[in-house]
């Protein structure tokens, strides 16, 4: 028996869904941007159904494809896989436009096409995944004999094994004993073992044994669980890897709808804020008497250093109303949109330090340095949690660290949407 949260078995029904999400939206946004004042002519009706047709055939081949590298697990990595999907078809689509020189096809059809099928589809996903844990949890109880050593924490285990499986445990838990696998034909009563032992060769005879009773074994290696959290497994014909760090900004795809995003987000940001930032530049260039731009050396992604840009707030430690007020509620940080264009930073990531700093708290911790694998952020996941500004003391350290870290191992297009809306929000309250 599987026991993952979503089995490979389960993806028919996801397919099903995004497949009735793309469908729906686009009867919809046919069905809105042709009507009986601007009906659809009979000389484009055979481009839409060929092309009903081709966004159909490419989902599925997107689909397909994704599913069968990695699978996901959760409603989240199912939410980030899918948009994934989405961003593939809006870019095959908008390649299809270029060709065609946009004669055949409604602009505004695809505008409410795409905007819907996004919406619809992460809804149905939901709903999907939500039913089939719910009828994963009313099936009947899962036996799992989980096999420790003296030293096991078997109560943890337990624990960690009734909050993460779907289905219904039922856990039964022994000592690891050669005599009793051998003598005891306890295999019958067990769907599921786990084994929480060290011991290669011990781990070697329960696997015999459960291939014997026809038992699915899983291997559960508590000291490791922090590494484990972000591995991936890499298997070759003649060896088995695994890869410690799973970074999926190295994956070029993700490479290039991080700088996608970043070019697009940021010149939208520059048209719609700049009246404010002129607005700011010349009243601090009255206040000050000059240039009112901070220039700072900081450390870039990969050790690479990079200048930056701020409004200037303070002088000899003086630091006016309006400035206060401009630190409060971020703005001082607006003109590092330009250091976003210049591909130095990104929208999303970990807020550059100063390089005094880096050999500091390089020495305070053994990972601080992975948080520089990525472009650093105008705002972050450890922004949005409260930790920013300055370091007050180790547990500030630490959290930020740990936010960090995870942003760069779990990071996907719609965390770094989430983390930028909680950063609008949070704004106007000045947090």
């Amino acid at each position: 028996m599987e026991i993952h949260r979503i089995t490979k078995h389960s993806s028919a029904f996801f397919l099903i869904g995004e497949i009735l999400s793309l469908n729906i939206s686009f009867l919809i946004a046919l069905l809105t941007r042709f009507n009986e004042k601007t009906p659809l002519s009979e000389e484009y009706y055979d481009y839409y159904v060929q092309l009903f047709l081709l966004l159909n055939t490419t989902w599925i081949a997107l689909f397909l494809n994704s599913w069968k590298t990695k699978f996901p697990e959760n409603f989240t990595s199912l939410s980030n896989s899918f948009n994934k999907r989405w961003l593939g078809l809006l870019i095959i689509y908008a390649l299809l436009l270029v060709i065609l020189k946009g004669y055949y096809f409604s602009r505004i059809f695809a505008g409410i096409l795409f905007v819907l099928h996004l919406i619809f589809g992460n809804v149905l996903l939901l709903i999907v995944s939500k039913t089939i844990r719910y009828f994963q949890k009313k099936t009947k109880e899962v036996k799992i004999l989980l096999i420790c050593e003296n030293n096991s924490k078997p109560n943890e285990i337990e624990n960690a094994i009734n909050k993460e499986f779907h289905y219904k445990a039922n856990v039964d838990k022994i000592n690891f004993q050669k005599d009793i696998l051998l003598t005891e034909n306890i295999g019958k009563n067990y769907e599921v073992v786990i084994s929480a032992i060290k011991d290669v060769e011990k781990l070697l005879e329960i696997q015999r044994w459960c291939d014997i009773n026809y038992i699915n074994h899983y291997i559960f290696f508590s000291e490791f669980q922090p590494i484990f959290r972000s591995a991936e497994l890499i298997k070759y014909v003649s060896a088995t890897f695994l890869k410690i760090r799973d970074e999926p900004l190295n994956l070029p795809l993700n490479k290039f709808v991080k700088y996608f995003s970043d070019i697009v987000l940021s010149v939208l940001f520059l048209i719609v804020l700049s009246p404010l930032m002129l607005l700011l530049y010349i009243i601090l260039f009255i206040k000050w008497n000059k240039t009112p731009i901070f220039k700072q050396k900081r450390y870039g992604q990969n050790g690479k250093i990079f200048t930056i840009y701020k409004y200037k707030t303070m002088e000899n430690n003086s630091t006016p109303a309006i400035c206060s007020f401009m630190r409060k509620f971020s703005l001082d940080e607006l003109p590092q949109l330009i250091n976003v264009l210049k591909g130095d930073m990104s929208i999303v990531g970990p807020r550059p330090y100063h390089l005094e700093d880096i050999t500091k708290f390089k020495e305070k911790s053994k990972i601080f340095m992975v948080r520089h694998w990525v472009k650093p952020g105008i705002t972050g996941l450890a922004q949005i949690r409260g930790y920013r500004g300055k370091i007050m003391d180790d547990y500030h350290f630490e959290e930020r660290l740990r936010n960090d870290v995870w942003y760069i191992e779990n990071w996907s297009l719609t965390l770094d949407l989430k983390i930028l809306v909680l950063t609008i929000f949070q704004i106007p309250r000045g947090t």
